[in-house]
């Protein structure tokens, strides 16, 4: 089964998804079989390359360890995050190890565990994290998706479910485009209607344009955070010093080159990714807008 496969079949579950993996939420992946639990952990790990995989039992065994790997992130920002992963042999230990779960994605096969072991290590998590998204692997739906925790929360997915509606559209005129160059050529032939079929068959290339796209978008936001990271950060260190600093929204995202979408999900993004808020950076106010409307004269 392909992760990518549930944008066909649910959107806004896949929006979910895509906005808990870039906001570091952890994930619990629920299955009855082992390599099926590895390979959505191993799908949802690479959708984000600017992240770090780090395996439990293999890369740490203990906090310590841990502890050690993530004060990298807090002392260099130029550093890749880490996205930390359990196989579901050793996710029980790691919930009873650990108690902080950011960018944490476990596996869990309760086939081999009793109901009353899977139920101790959700009351655990519910009691060491705010909220989690599970994803439980069935036949029918494939994957069904549900946010968890004493402080359980729905998520504004807007701007994931664009980029995603985004990914269909361009997929859709790429594929069409090559089913019309093959169409073209097999209507004009006698050929076997087996092979035609075959022939205009783009349903791998199609999973993989869909892929390729969407992991672009992702990465077009995060370098758009990084600008934007970077130039709040200036906009601080002129406040510190006394200097008044109003920026409008429209400002900042023309300054940065991204409109997908608004400058909070990216300050969210901001605070998810490197601990800093700049939220109140973004001051809307008649001077900042009389701003933007000069310079749009002027181009």
């Amino acid at each position: 089964m392909q992760l990518i496969e549930l944008i066909n079949t649910n959107i806004e579950n896949f929006s979910l998804i895509l906005r808990v993996l870039l906001d570091r939420i952890p994930i619990v992946v629920f299955g009855e079989n082992d390599d099926e639990i590895n390979e959505i952990i191993g799908e949802l790990t690479s959708l984000i390359k600017n992240r770090q995989e780090l395996i439990f039992y293999t890369d740490f065994i203990s906090k310590t360890e841990l502890d050690d790997i993530l004060q990298l992130e807090s002392l260099d920002f130029e550093s890749k995050r880490v996205i930390i992963t359990s196989p579901p042999v050793v996710t029980f230990k790691a919930v009873e190890l650990f108690d902080d779960f950011k960018g944490w994605i476990l596996g869990y096969n309760h086939l081999i565990d009793d109901e009353e072991k899977k139920d101790y290590l959700m009351k655990n998590l519910i009691k060491k994290t705010d909220f989690f998204l599970t994803l439980q692997i069935r036949n029918e739906p494939k994957l069904l998706v549900k946010i968890e925790g004493k402080n359980a929360k729905i998520l504004d997915i807007y701007f994931e479910r664009k980029m995603i509606h985004d990914v269909m559209k361009n997929t859709e005129i790429s594929v069409e485009k090559m089913v019309r160059i093959i169409r073209k050529k097999v209507n004009n032939t006698s050929i076997d209607p087996y092979i035609s079929q075959h022939l205009l068959d783009f349903q791998l290339e199609e999973n993989r344009i869909k892929r390729n796209l969407l992991e672009k978008k992702i990465q077009d936001f995060i370098n758009a955070a990084r600008r934007a990271f970077a130039l709040f950060t200036r906009v601080n260190q002129l406040k510190e010093m006394g200097i008044s600093f109003d920026i409008s929204e429209k400002t900042m995202q023309k300054a940065i080159m991204y409109e997908e979408c608004k400058m909070k999900r990216i300050s969210d993004f901001i605070e998810k990714e490197w601990n800093e808020q700049f939220t109140s950076e973004i001051q809307i106010n008649k001077s900042s807008q009389f701003a933007d409307i000069i310079e749009g004269l002027w181009g």
